[in-house]
């Protein structure tokens, strides 16, 4: 059994902290206080108490952490609910901005199960898809993915 300021001199602390420190202890289970010739003082509590209290804030984590798993859940599904509607516009450019389009579309419908696309452009996607054979693999990647995945794809003019 210790005085706080014996603890706060072992340890290089401020007394009025170490009080704190020790307050905390005790709140948790980890140190008894009691009253010894009109001061304060505090000791370790026995193993067998500590393991006990160790074991309980195990318990305590554990059932956190399924809770914690249950919101996430319930937090991603409403996410996916509510924000897949929002809106946005991006502008591609060139052959790098068509292979980004692919990948920011794969990842869309991945996420959403569906994708709106607005072309505007003098030149179609196909034109361009046959006149570049990397852009054509690209193409036929995505089609073929599309099937797979019994996504439909309407156009209108």
């Amino acid at each position: 059994m210790s005085a706080p300021r014996a603890v706060a001199v072992g340890l290089g602390r401020e007394r009025t902290s170490t009080y704190r420190l020790l307050e905390d202890m005790v709140g948790h289970g980890y140190v008894y206080a009691t009253t010894h010739h009109g001061s304060k003082a505090y000791g370790a509590v026995d193993l067998d108490q500590l393991k006990t209290v160790m074991d309980a804030k195990l318990r305590e984590i554990s059932s956190l952490s399924d809770a914690y798993v249950q919101i996430s859940d319930q937090y991603d599904q409403l996410q996916t609910k509510y924000k897949a509607h929002v809106p946005s516009i991006k502008q591609y450019e060139g052959k790098y901005g068509i292979e980004q389009m692919y990948q920011d579309m794969m990842y869309t419908i991945d996420r959403t199960g569906y994708i709106v696309v607005s072309l505007f452009a003098s030149q179609t996607f196909e034109a361009m898809a046959n006149t570049n054979d990397d852009l054509a693999v690209l193409n036929h990647g995505l089609n073929t993915w599309l099937i797979d995945h019994k996504i439909s794809v309407h156009t209108t003019i």
